[in-house]
């Protein structure tokens, strides 16, 4: 009488029981207990026959849930109006149909994007009438391929076989056989609506459904202004107004509309298949007033840019860079073409969240058949999503896509223990993380999104403070060491110029463990921690008081003095990829230059929230693009990256260089460069009527509506 969920809510409590005992009889010596265990085991697995051969037929589920359904809602209902998927608004009862017609943004009539399908079927309510050729519900030709096969295993995959009596694979079918068991393991009706479901009843309240009925979008007179500079160029943003013109015409020349140039061999690297280069760069055109160049990549933009590659891109990158792209030139030029591409975009991507039943996202997403895949990801990848699609559901009004936003936000603030310091490495389906704890690669944007969604919605969700204010009061306490590898006290105890960095920590049995290394990624965190400072004292007098606040800004600068430290100790006068310290002293670990922003974004913040001091920053600035300028222009066009910074080059060549210009090299190393050295105080000024998202794409700030306002109302 339980029905299919009640028994597969019964089969899985029994295999982990007999998992557990299987360790456990493993473990023991006693015959007795070897007797007990198996039959246990023996009775669990008759439970186990009993119930599936209980469980009803696919066509009986499917039966069962659309009368369901009709006893929820009227008999007759009103058509509901199906959406950029094809997919109706009351989700509540959805099959498979053909694909309907729709209107594109540009209003010419188009087949709708397949969005969350599972084999090219779309989604339709089931009071509506079926396709003969449309599959059942539950079937087996129906899988999900929302989980696809993944190029290469980590060991955590091959732990999660293990535990469950698989064998690891010996071939690409084996492969595929694994992730198509993973996914048997979901709700048994293969619908969008089901497959959320969990995740909906877990964190319901987190938003409100409804839509914003008012878009208000920031149009003051200051804001308009703040938007392009209105002093004259200095020499050094003329300077550094050349190498991105250099920049750009050997992208120009060599790889236009490819993602990557690589410039010594004057060829072309594909990565999103999406123009990566012009969408990553083309507000950094418009910030240096490089018209034509900028013209040039608005009419790709507009002629050639598709949103809908059939292939699996990583969510993560997508949206900070493509999508960050877009929704920044179009709040700086107010041209709705770019609005329109990134509504598309935001569209495509959705089933890499409304897919998933655990809330979090998965890895990678199929653009053109809205399919998914990927179960491990990693802490920032999850929560640095939320800036783009925050503002592009207050541009557009539509709901969903900041409830996508939000359910991952709430998801991994639920594996948050007391100090807020969350391991990088998450596991979809056990709902866990694990590994180190790191403000470097793989941890350092969730806790820079932590303060900007704060800051984004004009510090109008104040959980976002209080979860960030802790983790930066847990990690000056656990995670700040000076050089000499002195962990970090009070602000008392510290010397004017004195060098600190930030490492890694994991949990050993008895007590945390160091690695006493920091990667450049690291040095973010120094204008982060100024940037929370200033708003603090902005915001609140009882904030701008407080001894620990005192203490983030203390820690800022002895960051900022290491970051700098990187590079001037340097012979090539460029940062290694991290340093290590021992000994009192700093030493390159890893030694490569890849045209990385986060040290002078630092500066930045700094010159700006320092306004009278900005010439001590602006020193270490012009040192770091007189570098670049030197050591990686290539005579062909283009800036090619540096494997050491120990050594100086004599030529550009592939035994000294890696043949490929970063498309955050565009996108954020030049652009703070010639942001560093504005002097317009108010000109795209962080905190007060921009956020920069953390690929460097300002973001105007938005009143939100309180049916877009975050709250996790179980945590």
């Amino acid at each position: 009488g339980f029905g299919w969920e009640g028994a597969e809510a019964v089969r899985k409590r029994a295999h982990a029981l007999v998992m557990q005992l299987r360790v456990r009889a493993r473990k023991s010596k006693h015959l007795a207990s070897f007797v007990a265990v198996a039959a246990v085991m023996l009775l669990s697995f008759v439970t186990i026959a009993a119930l599936s051969a209980r469980a009803p037929s696919a066509s009986a589920v499917t039966a069962a849930t659309t009368s369901a359904s009709r006893a929820r809602v009227p008999e007759n209902p009103a058509p509901a109006a199906a959406d950029s998927y094809g997919v109706t608004q009351d989700r509540e009862r959805l099959v498979p149909q053909p694909a309907l017609r729709e209107k594109s943004f540009s209003g010419a009539a188009q087949p709708a994007p397949r969005g969350m399908a599972y084999n090219g079927a779309p989604l339709v309510a089931s009071g509506e009438k079926a396709s003969s050729g449309a599959a059942q519900l539950g079937s087996d030709s129906e899988r999900p391929t929302a989980v696809g096969r993944r190029p290469r295993r980590s060991h955590r995959d091959f732990e999660f076989m293990q535990e469950n009596g698989q064998a690891a694979p010996k071939s690409e079918n084996d492969d595929w056989q694994f992730d198509r068991a993973r996914v048997s393991r979901l709700p048994r009706t293969r619908n969008m609506e089901v497959s959320t479901s969990r995740c909906a009843d877990e964190y319901a309240g987190a938003v409100s459904k409804s839509l914003v009925e008012s878009k208000e979008v920031e149009r003051s007179a200051e804001f308009l202004q703040s938007r392009q500079q209105q002093t004259p160029e200095t020499e050094d943003q003329v300077e550094i107004r050349k190498m991105m013109s250099w920049a750009w015409e050997g992208y120009r020349k060599h790889a236009f509309g490819a993602d990557i140039l690589r410039p010594i061999s004057q060829t072309r690297e594909e990565w999103f298949r999406m123009g990566g280069t012009i969408i990553d760069a083309i507000d950094t055109l418009w910030i240096m007033g490089m018209k034509t160049e900028y013209e040039q990549a608005r009419d790709w933009v507009r002629d050639s840019l598709d949103v809908k590659v059939d292939a699996y891109e990583q969510l993560f990158e997508t949206v900070i860079r493509c999508l960050g792209g877009l929704l920044s030139i179009y709040a700086l030029t107010d041209e709705q073409v770019f609005l329109d591409k990134a509504t598309e975009l935001g569209y495509n991507m959705l089933p890499a969240f409304e897919l998933s039943p655990h809330c979090i996202p998965f890895r990678d997403v199929n653009l053109k058949h809205g399919t998914a895949r990927g179960n491990m990801m990693i802490l920032a990848e999850v929560t640095t999503l939320q800036l783009e699609y925050k503002y592009l559901a207050a541009l557009t009004g539509e709901s969903r896509f900041a409830e996508a936003a939000n359910r991952a936000q709430c998801a991994i603030q639920r594996l948050m223990p007391q100090n807020a310091l969350i391991p990088v490495n998450i596991d979809i389906v056990r709902r866990a993380a694990r590994g180190p704890i790191a403000m470097g690669g793989n941890g350092d944007s969730h806790y820079e999104y932590l303060l900007k969604q704060w800051l984004l919605t004009r510090r109008s969700e104040p959980e976002f403070w209080r979860w960030y204010k802790l983790s930066m009061d847990s990690m000056i306490d656990k995670m700040i060491f000076n050089i000499s590898g002195d962990r970090y006290e009070r602000a008392d105890r510290y010397a004017p110029g004195q060098m600190m960095y930030v490492t890694e920590m994991s949990h050993g049995a008895t007590s945390a463990q160091y690695t006493h290394r920091m990667d450049h990624l690291a040095c973010f965190s120094a204008g982060m921690l100024l940037l929370g400072r200033a708003a603090a004292n902005e915001s609140s007098p009882s904030l701008a008081n407080d001894e620990l606040m005192r203490d983030h800004e203390i820690v800022a600068e002895g960051l900022l003095n290491t970051c700098s430290a990187m590079y001037l100790q340097m012979p090539t006068n460029l940062s290694p990829e991290s340093v290590s310290f021992s000994e009192g002293k700093m030493r390159p670990s890893a030694p490569m230059n890849i045209q990385r922003p986060e040290a002078v974004e630092s500066l930045f913040i700094f010159a700006r929230l320092r306004w009278d001091q900005r010439e001590q920053y602006q020193a270490v600035g012009r040192v770091m693009y007189r570098a670049f300028e030197k050591h990686m222009r290539v005579p062909t066009g283009g800036y090619a990256s540096l494997r050491t910074v120990l050594t100086v080059p004599t030529d550009v060549s592939l035994k000294t260089h890696y043949d490929k210009q970063e498309t955050f090299f565009l996108a954020e190393t030049l652009k703070y460069l010639y942001l560093l050295f504005s002097d317009d105080k108010a000109f795209l000024h962080p905190g007060q009527h921009w956020v920069f998202n953390t690929e460097a794409h300002p973001l105007p700030t938005v009143p939100l509506s309180d049916g877009l306002r975050f709250a996790c109302p179980k945590i």
